[in-house]
């Protein structure tokens, strides 16, 4: 999943811009989140998956 988050953006030239020329937006980030990666949209930050630990083996001894 590619996310896009202009949050820290501070300016562009989207309404200026034409095919062939740089398109400017200082502060911009794009962020390529893993399977079961979340991103916080309050916080502006990646969250790791819950790693799922397997239950203890009771010993019969």
């Amino acid at each position: 999943l590619l996310l896009v988050d202009g949050q820290a953006m501070t300016s562009t030239n989207v309404l200026s811009w034409k095919p062939g020329q740089p398109f400017e937006a200082p502060g911009l980030k794009t962020l390529e989140l893993q399977p079961d990666y979340r991103y916080d949209l309050e916080t502006h930050s990646v969250e790791l998956p819950e790693i799922a630990l397997p239950m203890p083996v009771r010993s019969s001894l």
